[in-house]
């Protein structure tokens, strides 16, 4: 069973959430069976960017009056996606740029709450990008290829949704990045391409790593296709460029990978956080890794590399273990929400399902989950709680609220890219810069001008 699925949210951060969802259950033929969709209220501790409310065309006010809170929401989704797996025993999500995306919007949302997102291996995931880019490559002559400019106004081939769809004919005007529509064009997307290509979607495997590519006992090596920019307009079918890879620890699904050509790039004496940015980890579940075997040339060039590689003390002693452990960020745990562990979620749910209940049992639920030995996971878990007891309680103590928020969006210190921050008083006067421009339709001046009034009052509770 198959549910294709898209969210609009109030920032690409993933620290941000999602404003409306729509999956759309279909059977193997894409025929559509069931449709969920909905909007959700802005947390009280969540500022959207104007750029996305730009974008998605969604009115805060609109939302806060009509929309399901996130705890709901997360609620109602899971019950869904727990429904039909429970009546065909498994199914598959399948979105567009979802794996990067929409899947950790998916993932933190339900565990935001303590609300199991992994549904016991059954719901499995396919990005339909992947699948496109991996036609696009595999049938470079008749791909339809666009290209698109970037800020400094170099060509680069477009793999972005309302591209695509347009070069496959599906899509006249422009993209409505509303989540249900945006889902229907999908699916139409999806059968233009299986009618053209005469490849099902389902038939399409992320990872494709064939037997010839198997040099060595043990050993795994082979190039991966990577398309380079287009040099001109006039040569839009431009060469490709491959990435050399050899597999150190390959384990089921997940995948240790070294890039040997940033390996041979090294200096003489390179440091561990030099060698291990040569390292790649591959999840079946998440990644497009396509290889294809070396010819004789590289085979021969390679080998010296390989051989060195081998010979590195640091290399023969990495496994997909200790690479994680070195590997380990300093990030906040929404970035990586995954290190609370299976073990935590049903007390996180159950925490929140008391204050839900109980609003005045704070300190009782904050004082028995620091109760016995403090281990980083407990940690995480009482940020969580507290997270979800800013959104969820009716009255949130205010030097409570400060504390989560003047991290978030004044100092930018709970930021995992603090280059790219953008504190409050500068997203207000984005805002009002764009409203006194007046270029946009008026219905996008009217949701600036909600989410201004938003972003005002949520300043005022940081000090």
């Amino acid at each position: 069973m198959n549910i294709i699925y898209d969210f609009e949210t109030s920032t690409s951060d993933f620290l941000g959430q999602i404003l409306s969802f729509a999956f759309v259950v279909t059977d193997d033929q894409l025929n559509i069976i069931d449709t969920w969709k909905g909007t959700v209220k802005l947390n009280r501790t969540q500022i959207a960017d104007p750029g996305a409310i730009l974008t998605n065309k969604l009115n805060i006010d609109t939302l806060n009056e009509s929309g399901k809170t996130e705890y709901d929401t997360a609620k109602f989704i899971q019950s869904q996606l727990d429904k039909i797996i429970a009546t065909h025993g498994e199914a598959t999500l399948i979105g567009f740029n979802s794996n990067q995306f929409d899947l950790q919007f998916l993932r933190n949302t339900l565990l935001r709450y303590g609300l199991n997102p992994y549904f016991k291996g059954k719901l499995h995931n396919i990005d339909v990008l992947h699948w496109i880019q991996s036609l696009a490559f595999e049938n470079e002559e008749v791909y339809p290829w666009t290209t698109q400019t970037n800020d400094l106004n170099l060509p680069y081939y477009s793999f972005k949704l309302e591209a695509t769809a347009k070069a496959f004919g599906v899509l006249k005007q422009d993209q409505s990045h509303d989540a249900e529509e945006d889902v229907l064009l999908l699916i139409d997307l999806i059968k233009e391409i299986q009618n053209q290509f005469g490849q099902k979607l389902s038939e399409f495997s992320p990872i494709s790593v064939p037997n010839s590519v198997y040099k060595y006992e043990h050993v795994v090596i082979g190039k991966q296709k990577v398309r380079h920019f287009p040099k001109s307009e006039d040569d839009e079918l431009s060469y490709f460029h491959y990435r050399y890879w050899l597999g150190l620890d390959i384990q089921g699904k997940a995948k240790l990978m070294l890039d040997l050509e940033a390996f041979e790039k090294l200096p003489e004496s390179p440091s561990p956080e030099q060698l291990i940015g040569t390292l790649k980890y591959i999840n079946d579940n998440k990644h497009m890794f396509r290889l294809e075997p070396l010819n004789y040339q590289e085979e021969v060039y390679f080998g010296n590399i390989i051989n060195q590689a081998a010979n590195a003390p640091f290399i023969k002693g990495i496994n997909l273990e200790n690479y994680f452990k070195l590997t380990e960020k300093d990030w906040d745990i929404e970035y990586q929400i995954h290190q609370l562990g299976f073990e935590r979620i049903d007390t996180l749910h159950a925490a929140v399902s008391q204050i839900i209940r109980d609003p005045e049992a704070y300190d009782k639920i904050i004082n028995r989950l620091w109760s016995g030995k403090k281990t980083q996971k407990d940690r995480y878990l009482v940020q969580l709680f507290n997270r979800a007891y800013l959104a969820l309680h009716p009255s949130p103590k205010p030097e409570h609220l400060a504390k989560y928020m003047a991290p978030r969006y004044l100092t930018g210190t709970m930021m995992r890219d603090p280059k790219q921050f953008v504190d409050i008083d500068q997203k207000i006067k984005e805002t009002q810069d764009l409203l006194q421009k007046a270029e946009h339709p008026q219905k996008d001046l009217d949701n600036l001008n909600a989410l201004l009034k938003d972003m005002q009052a949520k300043r005022n509770l940081i000090p």
